[in-house]
């Protein structure tokens, strides 16, 4: 969304990431998530920069749950099983 279109792999290949050079928080956050050994959790992301410093009405009365537990559909499974390396 940062680039202005949707990416058509299930990785940022280095054209897009160049498409965003110009906000190097979202290339944080990307790189965060697609190119280190381990995928991080909800937690860690929201402690970036990026997500620490937004103001949410909706967030000051809700805390985050200690156990984050999202409920995915079957393509949403066999994205996160192929980025950790396991067959879908």
């Amino acid at each position: 969304m940062s680039a202005g279109y949707e990416l058509t792999t299930p990785h940022p290949n280095s054209d897009n990431l160049a498409d965003i050079a110009h906000y190097p928080q979202v290339a944080d956050i990307l790189d965060m998530i697609f190119h280190q050994t381990t995928v991080p959790r909800v937690q860690d992301l929201l402690a970036l920069d990026f997500f620490r410093h937004i103001d949410l009405r909706e967030m000051r009365t809700t805390s985050l749950p200690v156990r984050f537990d999202p409920i995915l559909q079957a393509t949403g499974l066999s994205v996160i099983k192929s980025r950790e390396g396991r067959p879908a």
